[in-house]
């Protein structure tokens, strides 16, 4: 299933290029429990703002997320603002909303998953955290401190392919995480890839920070010692600014 075969009561809009998808809650967790199980390989991604300020500005970027089956707005903030772009209301799919759901769905089949992402010791945190709260997943974590392309990569994904799992959750900041997501998911031996925005932290009380949370505007919010949450204010700005500009250019 591809996102543009998700029916829902509005399954889809697009903006900046890309479809965002709009399912029922219900319906994502069935699709998301199918895909978990399939024997073909299935890519989601939690739109931020940085992910689409991506997409805007480098077509190569822009031709992988639309490749992706399904894009899912992250939080209420980027909804609000996209909404007032194309004049409609979205809903937004926080983590919080639609991930316990589907990991209670995969306990119930003893699913596994690997989560990489964070600072050192993070990732085995964060998958102690699962098993504790949802009996039945066997979950594993690597934290994102690894080289991305070369033999450590190859160490990664050997680590992730002898596990086995149904789903990999993949947390190394936006949009990096989303770029090598679409560039390895042949080579990860998982039915569902899943980048995260920031609910490993949320869930666990650990802030990710660090490479992990690398994006388009960190050398600014590291300069000068902003909070990500300021970062990303700046980013959902200008996301408003570049899709009004869009639409008033005709664009999607």
């Amino acid at each position: 299933m591809h996102v543009n075969d998700h029916r829902s009561e509005r399954a889809a809009m697009r903006f900046l290029g890309l479809t965002l998808a709009q399912p029922s809650l219900g319906h994502l967790i069935d699709t998301l429990d199918a895909w978990s199980r399939a024997s073909t390989h299935h890519r989601i991604h939690m739109a931020t703002p940085r992910l689409l300020l991506e997409a805007s500005s480098n077509p190569r970027f822009l031709h992988m997320m639309q490749s992706a089956d399904l894009i899912l707005i992250a939080n209420r903030a980027l909804s609000t603002a996209v909404g007032l772009c194309l004049r409609t209301r979205l809903k937004a799919y926080p983590e919080e909303r639609w991930l316990p759901p589907f990991l209670a769905r995969l306990a119930e089949h003893g699913g596994r998953i690997f989560y990489a992402g964070g600072p050192r010791g993070a990732a085995d945190t964060w998958a102690a955290t699962i098993m504790q709260r949802y009996p039945g997943v066997e979950a594993r974590g690597r934290d994102g401190h690894f080289e991305k392309w070369g033999p450590e990569n190859d160490r990664f994904l050997s680590e992730v392919n002898t596990f086995q799992p149904h789903v990999v959750f993949i947390g190394f900041g936006s949009p990096y995480q989303d770029e090598y997501a679409a560039a390895h998911l042949a080579l990860l031996h998982a039915p569902l890839v899943v980048t995260l925005d920031a609910w490993a932290e949320r869930s666990t009380g650990i802030r990710f920070e660090g490479p992990v949370r690398a994006g388009r505007l960190r050398h600014i919010g590291r300069h000068l010692r902003l909070p990500r949450h300021m970062v990303d204010a700046c980013a959902l700005a200008r996301v408003v600014e570049v899709g009004v500009r869009k639409r008033t250019d005709g664009g999607d």
